[in-house]
């Protein structure tokens, strides 16, 4: 049986959405890895390659939106139909992986937005956290959002997971190599910010739960989804 093109376009959209959310990640990280380098190489530059990283943050999610309700909506139009499971896995994990990406830095965008609009220097001093986060904790915002991704990846399958709780230890274990010695201070705030994206964590995990419902239902038989008429 295959699956409607109501499902397909949600799944294409899904994963439009988690894609540019990706790319609006990878756009600072990289970024962030050049101010770096100049920094550790002495090297001063009138124009940081990071700036404005509150606006690129906002404009990703923006465009993710816009994006993935584009991409759905033209794959509607297509009338495509594919397989129940077709993109299934894929159209989870996709955004999953950009959600837990990009939500650590929106997260903290979002506390020094009331101080930003008191005063714009603020936001230059967050345009220097973001390279300081990235810098010291990158490869536990690479953690985290795998861990996340695989764990989504799993329980689309049916597949045994790890708890929510666990997440957050191995992300938070992850940012005491190699800076724990800096007053402990990276592990505390990767451990308050995973805590605060838990309610995020627990939403996606219910979306997986009824789109296995789904999923189930499409492949079953139409006399088992309409029981015969009893007489």
């Amino acid at each position: 049986m295959a699956g409607g093109s109501d499902i397909v376009a949600r799944r294409v959209g899904r994963i439009a959405f988690g894609g540019v959310l990706i790319a609006g990640f990878a756009a600072l990280a990289i970024q962030a890895c050049l101010d770096a380098c100049d920094a550790l190489l002495k090297f001063s530059s009138d124009r940081p390659h990071v700036s404005h990283a509150a606006r690129t943050i906002a404009l990703t999610w923006l465009a993710a939106v816009v994006v993935g309700s584009v991409a759905s909506r033209v794959t509607a139009r297509l009338s495509l139909s594919r397989p129940p499971a077709w993109s299934f896995g894929t159209s989870l994990t996709v955004p999953t992986l950009g959600i837990a990406l990009l939500s650590p830095l929106t997260l903290h965008a979002l506390v020094v937005l009331p101080f930003g609009m008191v005063s714009g220097a603020v936001w230059e001093g967050f345009d220097q956290w973001v390279v300081v986060s990235l810098w010291i904790t990158g490869v536990t915002h690479f953690v985290f959002a795998g861990t996340c991704a695989s764990r989504v990846s799993r329980l689309a399958a049916g597949q045994p997971v790890r708890s929510l709780r666990s997440v957050i230890w191995i992300t938070v274990g992850a940012s005491c190599l190699p800076f724990v010695l800096l007053l402990a201070i990276p592990p505390i705030v990767v451990g308050l910010t995973a805590l605060a994206l838990l309610w995020v964590l627990r939403a996606i995990d219910k979306l997986v739960e009824r789109e296995r419902r789904e999923l189930t239902r499409a492949a079953l038989p139409p006399a088992i989804l309409r029981p015969a008429a009893t007489s």
